[in-house]
């Protein structure tokens, strides 16, 4: 299994006709962090390579590892029960590539996160780190695309859905 993750912007939360905006803080803001998983499924005569997509949202704008730790449980959680994917303790290696924060992987919590799921999900950890790719890979691409709908869900007037 391979893993691709990047934050995304942040996502202001500003609805239109709702003076909320103003009362509980000036500044709301959600924070997305994207996942790209390539995989193959397993004991398929023919394997082809599948891709799924998940979006994770906060509503803490901190792009940390407690975060992504958080986001990584839930994700290979969902892999172990529902994919029967990353078995326990037969040798699976998760496979991540991440542009992530410098300041994470200098202070090392990332990795400590990293060494911490490996041991609650009996799986390896191969964590690549690259170079910042500024909106020009899939996982960019579609944070983008949630992006942009989640804002324009926000957007939207009530007098334009009247309620059914």
């Amino acid at each position: 299994v391979l893993l691709t993750r990047d934050y995304a912007d942040k996502l202001a939360i500003v609805c239109n006709e709702q003076a909320q905006s103003q009362g509980m803080s000036n500044q709301q803001s959600v924070g997305m962090e994207g996942i790209v998983m390539h995989y193959t499924k397993p004991d398929v005569v023919d394997p082809i390579e599948l891709t799924d997509f998940f979006s994770y949202l906060s509503d803490l704008m901190t792009q940390d590892a407690r975060t992504s730790y958080v986001n990584t449980c839930f994700l290979v959680k969902q892999i172990q029960e529902k994919m029967f994917l990353l078995e326990r303790h037969r040798d699976m290696t998760l496979y991540q590539n991440s542009d992530g924060c410098t300041g994470q992987y200098r202070s090392g919590t990332a990795l400590q996160c990293y060494t911490w799921a490996a041991n609650r999900f009996g799986i390896n950890f191969n964590v690549m780190i690259t170079a910042p790719g500024h909106g020009k890979g899939t996982v960019d691409a579609l944070n983008g695309g949630d992006k942009n709908y989640c804002r324009n869900k926000m957007r939207t007037s009530n007098l334009d859905h009247p309620p059914s």
